[in-house]
């Protein structure tokens, strides 16, 4: 294999993690004034280590007149934005002289020989647009107004649209900008923002946008805020009163401090720890002629803290609160005082991530309203200027979409068509920041967009007894089929077990989104929560189907890329939809043949891949063209993927049943027969669905859906009962060896615009 050559002009700087360190950097490569930078294959080779999801080789200690010359750190890259820190003031000149150096040899390339799959150097191809700060996790509205370099997306427009009152509920999966909306809400109605309302709010659309006749109301409420973010689980119920106390005495002392002038109080009475109740805060409320924004951050804290520790788990000693004891807990310390003041509390919003009982919607007579659709995540034109604001650079948006995009959040109201999916805020500004050197380098990539789902896929069995309940087989089929029914008035957790989660949890996690395409059905918004389910589903399915005794997939694999022997290959994959079509047909879902493969081919117990794998189950149902990786490190194959279902079978054999639905029998007995029958009767058959072609019902024979000489392997699975194979003719085959064999940069073709 010739090496692989890298012009150095075209680098910015060494991508580096946080756990890698500069001498495990300068392993991997050396610099020299007459090679530029060059892999050593002399030294010694190790373990290899993870580096931003590709794998790299440390590679044996550089001698002490080496490593001078070694390649440039992240600190001190070429083209690499300054860091902002001050501490790094200090190694200004340091800077200036190695990129001087650098500059005197970028006309040599870098030479890496291609001894591993996967490139040894990974770069930062993105330029970082000057004084550009991404947000943090704890950024307010106001800090977004104090420190104008910081990115920022104005979500305000829908302020506009809100009524006089209002008591809604905003639910969100974490790290979704909830808190910083209802920040956002509160400096807008706050009676205290009037002076320094056009400073923060002039140039946003909610002014922008705003009607002039009449003007919309502002500044008008006293702003109460609570925040149960800090709620723990792993006391006794007596001891989680204590602390709730203490969280609402706060929270009504930092109240009357604040609006001491509008409740006619002096300082003295400000600090009187008799009027820290909300009886008494409602009557002062009252008694000033003003009105209350209230807001409720983290209400389901308590809730999902239990997910991560169950007050039943061995390290809680089974003395922690139960859910149905916070839940009354709650109801009788907080919810019940609170709502006495709807008299005075215009306006409400309760934000949270899950609900635990969907019948608090009624309880506390809150509204899940189309007025927030878009008050958080970003639509794709935001998220395209958010990223251009800060690299200057022309990014695929379907990059982004398949990266963290996905999110549909209907509201009660919704008919129709759903709104536009959103995309995941805090993935997106972690998948910026990981290219931004002077960011890159300091900031810590938390997970904790995913924590809680991580928290619920754990708590699922592997096969649940409890009705309602997600069981391991389940998320299986959710990878079969790509969608499943979810019925979102059902409670997120059965009868408040955390051992018991629901989809409906799922969904509130960020783990599915509509599908759009039938109403209850949800699919997998992303590849990150894919690859998450992956974790929790891959060695169930290499035990189930016992792909892994005795080699079975990788023989099965080899024999038909090495040996053109597909036998083998067919009859696993034909196995697995056969199971899968059992499993499904009572709930009327049947899996597909993309799904069958994104449960092999993607996982990671069965395939030790160093290249990435496009995810399967999320391209659009009119490509049918995928790229798998060979058998053959640093090889892909282009294969053709087609679905015809069971329900298309029998409708096929009976053309004139259109107006009524097979029975479970029927479709069994059918099922029974497609299994038993060999290549030739399966192709004679007729299959029957709809055609957007002719916008009616038609009928055609199952062998017209294989080309007769088609360009790339065909596969047809049939009924939920096998799986067909047409291959090109041999000439053209070898042709598309050629082609699709090729590697670039490391990575096969069609596999490197994947991230």
């Amino acid at each position: 294999m010739a090496p692989i050559s890298l012009t150095f002009e075209n680098t910015t700087g060494l991508k580096c993690a946080d756990n890698i360190s500069r001498p495990a950097i300068e392993r991997l490569v050396r610099y020299t004034p007459e090679k530029g930078l060059v892999y050593e294959p002399s030294y010694e080779q190790v373990e290899p280590f993870e580096l931003e999801s590709e794998q790299f080789y440390a590679l044996g200690d550089l001698s002490d007149d080496e490593s001078d010359l070694s390649s440039p750190t992240p600190s001190t890259g070429s083209k690499r934005a300054k860091r902002s820190s001050p501490e790094n003031d200090d190694n200004e000149q340091q800077s200036e002289t190695c990129q001087k150096r650098l500059k005197s040899h970028s006309s040599h390339a870098t030479e890496v020989p291609a001894v591993c799959p996967l490139l040894l150097l990974a770069t930062y191809p993105y330029k970082v647009q000057p004084c550009t700060r991404l947000p943090e996790g704890t950024d307010t509205f106001v800090d977004f107004c104090n420190r104008p370099s910081t990115a920022f997306v104005d979500k305000t427009r829908c302020i506009l649209s809100l009524p006089d009152r209002f008591r809604y509920l905003l639910l969100r999966p974490p790290r979704f900008g909830k808190t910083t909306f209802l920040s956002t809400l509160e400096e807008y109605y706050d009676i205290h923002g009037a002076t320094t309302f056009t400073d923060r709010f002039g140039s946003l659309a909610v002014v922008t946008d705003a009607p002039e006749d009449p003007p919309p109301p502002r500044s008008q409420h006293l702003c109460l805020c609570f925040n149960l973010e800090d709620m723990t689980v792993d006391f006794t119920t007596e001891a989680i009163a204590t602390r709730l106390t203490i969280n609402i005495g706060y929270e009504l002392a930092v109240f009357l401090s604040k609006y001491a002038t509008e409740l006619q109080l002096s300082n003295a009475d400000s600090l009187d720890e008799n009027l820290h109740s909300f009886e008494k805060i409602f009557e002062l409320v009252r008694a000033s002629g003003h009105t209350l924004f209230v807001t409720v951050d983290n209400f389901d804290a308590p809730f999902r803290t239990l997910l991560a520790v169950p007050f039943d788990s061995p390290w809680m000693g089974g003395k922690g609160a139960s859910t149905q004891e916070i839940s009354d807990l709650l109801d009788s310390c907080f919810w019940a005082p609170l709502l006495a003041g709807s008299d005075v509390i215009h306006k409400l919003v309760v934000a949270g991530i899950l609900l635990p009982k969907h019948s608090m919607l009624q309880h506390l007579q809150l509204d899940i309203a189309p007025n927030f659709q878009f008050s958080c995540g970003f639509t794709e034109q935001e998220a395209l200027n958010f990223t251009s604001s800060v690299l200057d650079e022309t990014l695929d948006i379907a990059e982004l979409k398949c990266l963290c995009g996905g999110y549909v959040f209907p509201s009660q109201e919704t008919s129709g068509d759903l709104p536009e999916p959103l995309l995941h805020p805090q993935r997106l500004i972690d998948w910026i920041g990981r290219r931004i050197p002077s960011y890159s380098d300091n900031a810590r990539f938390c997970s904790s967009e995913s924590q809680l789902m991580s928290n619920i896929l754990e708590a699922i069995a592997k096969e649940s007894g409890v009705t309602g309940a997600v069981s391991v087989s389940d998320l299986i089929g959710l990878l079969a089929t790509g969608t499943v029914e979810v019925d979102c008035e059902v409670d997120a957790l059965v009868n408040y077990d955390v051992n018991a989660p629901t989809w409906t949890a799922l969904y509130y996690a960020g783990a599915l989104t509509p599908d759009g395409l039938q109403a209850g059905t949800f699919r997998i918004p992303n590849d990150a929560v894919l690859s998450l389910t992956h974790s929790h589903v891959d060695i169930p399915v290499v035990q189930r189907y016992n792909c892994g005794h005795g080699w079975n997939f990788l023989d099965a694999w080899s024999d038909y890329c090495e040996r053109d022997l597909p036998d083998r290959f067919l009859t696993l994959f034909s196995g697995i939809l056969r199971d899968q079509l059992q499993r499904g047909l009572a709930r009327q879902r049947e899996p597909n043949l993309r799904g069958i493969f994104e449960l092999v081919m993607r996982n990671e117990h069965l395939i030790c891949l160093r290249e990435r794998v496009n995810p399967i189950i999320l391209l659009s149902e009119d490509e049918t063209r995928i790229q798998i990786p060979a058998y053959q490190p640093g090889k892909v194959m282009t294969v053709e993927l087609r679905t015809l279902t069971l329900n298309g079978m029998w409708r096929g054999a009976h053309p004139n049943d259109d107006g009524r639905r097979p029975t479970s029998e029927e479709l069994q007995q059918l099922h029974h027969e497609l299994t038993k029958a060999d290549d030739a009767d399966l192709l004679a058959r007729s299959y029957r669905a709809w055609s957007r072609t002719l916008n009616a019902m038609e009928t055609v024979l199952v062998s017209s859906f294989f080309d007769p000489e088609p360009e790339i392997p065909q596969f047809l699975a049939v009924g939920g009962a096998r799986v067909l194979l047409r291959k090109p003719p041999k000439a053209v085959e070898e042709q598309k060896d050629q082609e699709d064999y090729l590697v670039h940069d490391g990575y096969p073709l069609g596999l490197c615009q994947w991230y």
